[in-house]
């Protein structure tokens, strides 16, 4: 009988293992498709700049805040792009965490039972083993495994 109970916590063991190790890293983030940036002008020093350094960093600015505008629309575009493209799979994601959690939840309630059961057969034997239903909490809600449905 203690073979038993052996195998049922090395399952439950493994299926922990399993569900961590399916966690793989994110991939790395493509290239922009958006120029880079532009780097901000030089500014004067305002209280010692003469009027034409003045005009000239004005003029700078004014540019440079163009392009930024335009790379700023550019990146704006690919950020809505590309929140598009994750919305479905993050529903699906949120599926099988949810699925997930239901197959813990089932595994921890059909390994209880399995604990009464060995439990009263212990007892109806007059046998002093007797197995703690602790080792049905083994499994891991995603929650607790690392996987945040809720994160975008």
């Amino acid at each position: 009988m203690k073979s038993l109970l052996a195998a049922a916590a090395a399952a439950l063991v493994l299926t922990v293992a399993t569900a961590a190790a399916a966690q793989t890293p994110a991939p790395p983030v493509p290239p922009s498709r958006c120029p880079d940036f532009p780097a901000p002008p030089t500014l004067p020093h305002g209280a010692t700049a003469r009027a034409s350094e003045m005009q000239r960093a004005n003029d700078a600015h004014q540019t440079w805040s163009q392009q930024m505008e335009t790379v700023r629309r550019c990146r704006l575009t690919e950020v809505r792009d590309l929140r598009a493209q994750y919305e479905p799979m993050r529903v699906h994601a949120e599926t099988r965490v949810e699925e997930y959690n239901a197959a813990i939840g089932r595994q921890r309630q059909i390994c209880r039972s399995w604990v009464t059961e060995l439990n009263d057969y212990y007892t109806r034997q007059h046998a002093q083993d007797h197995v703690d239903p602790v080792i049905c909490e083994g499994g891991q809600a995603a929650a607790a495994a690392g996987v945040d449905p809720g994160a975008h």
